[in-house]
């Protein structure tokens, strides 16, 4: 509809259903061309005795139409827009969200609790519950299937890292007096996710341990290991709490102070 005018569907405004009597099979019309509109109306040509007729409307799922529109909630209670244009500065808005490795169901993720900066806060796209109280209808779970060729992607432990560590850490063989910026809960949740990730496997695992390789996020006693240097962390009691992997096996000693050691 523009001003009030329908508009013919690309390849119309005539659509043959191949409808046959007493055929139940479903049926597939397809547009000449995809079409942007916010209603379609549809006109029988022909039929016996009444008009009867059940039928859906194919979506298409790219973004690209909800580039530059102010609907996106950020977490720190703001309201942006999308964008589409890489190069110019923009920063992708982060959903906190993830899917499962099989299935690729989504859950939702520890995002909101692993980003503890103000930078993560005003990119940050939380899963959570709307006014009807469903997280099904939150704004990261429908911007989901539309993220393709938009500055969206979903949150990471990588981004938590780089965002919330200070940025001097990067590179350091190891660090001491770790504790006030990153305390031992958001290592226990920042390794849960890690886990989570690494048992996709793949090309999405490997760019996650390439970004946090040169951090130290395993605490060692008095001290936190970078990532990458530390061959093995031994752990006393061999338990983990919040970490589903071997990553996580450095937390427990970690936390408590002393009980792991490294060796390189």
């Amino acid at each position: 509809v523009d001003g009030g005018a329908w508009e013919p569907a690309p390849g119309g405004p005539d659509f043959d259903t191949a409808c046959q009597p007493q055929d139940e099979a479903h049926k597939r019309v397809p547009f000449a061309a995809g079409a942007f509109a916010s209603k379609v109306r549809l006109r029988p040509l022909k039929w016996e005795g009444h008009v009867s007729m059940r039928c859906g409307l194919l979506v298409g799922a790219s973004g690209r139409a909800l580039a530059g529109l102010p609907i996106v909630c950020l977490r720190d209670g703001s309201i942006c827009a999308l964008s589409v244009a890489p190069g110019r500065g923009e920063e992708s808005l982060l959903l906190g969200l993830e899917s499962e490795s099989g299935s690729g169901k989504l859950v939702a993720s520890c995002g909101a609790a692993l980003a503890r900066s103000p930078a993560a806060s005003s990119l940050m796209v939380e899963d959570a519950a709307g006014e009807e109280g469903s997280v099904g209808e939150s704004c990261a779970r429908l911007l989901w299937p539309c993220r393709e060729g938009l500055l969206v992607r979903p949150f990471t432990a990588a981004d938590a890292v780089e965002m919330s560590l200070p940025s001097g850490w990067r590179g350091e063989a190891s660090v001491s007096d770790w504790r006030r910026a990153a305390p031992a809960e958001w290592l226990r949740r920042l390794w849960a996710a890690i886990d989570r990730t690494a048992l996709l496997d793949g090309s999405v695992a490997d760019e996650l341990l390439a970004r946090l390789g040169p951090w130290p996020l395993i605490p060692c006693g008095e001290l936190l290991v970078r990532l990458d240097r530390a061959t093995s962390v031994l752990a006393s009691g061999g338990s983990t709490r919040g970490g589903g992997g071997g990553g996580g096996g450095g937390l427990e000693g970690g936390g408590g102070g002393g009980g792991s050691s490294a060796t390189e």
